[in-house]
């Protein structure tokens, strides 16, 4: 099979040189014709996947972490070839999520004996995401990180952010359409998700969102007073935060968010700009080689 690995030097911490030669190999023994793309800057993994599709490649390999993996789909989405995914970042939410796991070479297993399934994507301001999307906070967490520090740090690197944050972000009023239904909500934070993991294993904001199940799973923070986020992360770690008063969980395929300032919007933990934003579901659109699923 004509593939495509794309692989980003830059991930997992700089351990990319040591991983991925082993992969390389593991994939020829398969007998794929993999011929590997590296990036070297923001924006090369769409570049090198639109490069990838016109070529006539059947298997594109995203070889990263979650930031390369959602510039690949976005650079394939829309053809016939097909996704696999090889972990080599830092947190890797998306293998985490799906079972691939964090073992480069297990992935390669994957590849050869997993089934093809076709899972949805969320898209919001024209930019395909398959984990999440997120407005207010979250977004402002990861515009102020430093990725010289993300590099040093790892997975570390948000919480350490995140606490700093804290005292720089106010929130404001948004208003925000759900579906047919709108709402005017002061949020410190909305968080829509394709997947229910958001940075890790054990964080589920959107407990109840699944890969292919035609629905965006939308949580609203209300407040940030540091008790009150100190409750929330409890609540999440818990997975009991959709019960509080003052957060809101619904399904939608289409949300609107608007503000009365501009709000920093991220999906996939990349900024790809400000509110207001349209956000929708891209159902079965994107075909990926997954663990066969026990039936």
């Amino acid at each position: 099979m004509k593939t495509r690995l794309i692989a980003n030097p830059a991930a997992g911490q700089g351990r990319v040189g040591e991983l991925l030669p082993p992969v390389v190999e593991r994939l020829r023994g398969m007998g794929h014709l993999v011929e590997v793309a590296h990036t070297s800057r923001e924006g090369d993994g769409i570049r090198l996947a639109q490069e990838a599709v016109d070529q006539g490649c059947e298997l594109i390999i995203a070889g990263g972490g979650d930031g390369t993996l959602n510039e690949v789909i976005n650079g394939m989405v829309g053809s016939s070839a097909i996704l696999g995914v090889i972990p080599l970042g830092t947190v890797n939410v998306f293998c985490q999520e799906t079972g691939i796991g964090l073992d480069s070479l297990f992935a390669c297993d994957v590849i050869e004996k997993g089934e093809i399934r076709r899972i949805d994507l969320g898209l919001g301001g024209g930019r395909y995401f398959i984990l999440c999307a997120g407005v207010g906070f979250d977004a402002h967490v990861i515009s102020e990180l430093e990725p010289q520090f993300k590099r040093i740090m790892g997975a570390l690197a948000y919480p350490v952010s995140g606490i700093k944050s804290l005292f720089s972000w106010k929130p404001t009023k948004m208003f925000i359409q759900i579906d047919d239904q709108p709402i005017r909500r002061k949020g410190f934070l909305v968080v829509i998700g394709n997947i229910s993991s958001y940075g890790g294993p054990g964080i589920s904001v959107t407990p109840l969102a699944n890969l292919d199940n035609g629905w965006l799973d939308v949580c609203i923070f209300k407040k940030r007073s540091i008790l009150d986020i100190i409750r929330y992360t409890f609540g999440v770690l818990l997975r009991q935060h959709t019960e509080f008063e003052d957060i809101e969980y619904f399904k939608a395929r289409e949300i609107k968010i608007e503000a009365k300032r501009p709000i920093l919007v991220h999906t996939d933990c990349e900024v790809i700009g400000t509110v207001p934003m349209e956000f929708s579901i891209a159902p079965k659109i994107l075909p990926v080689i997954l663990p066969k699923i026990e039936r």
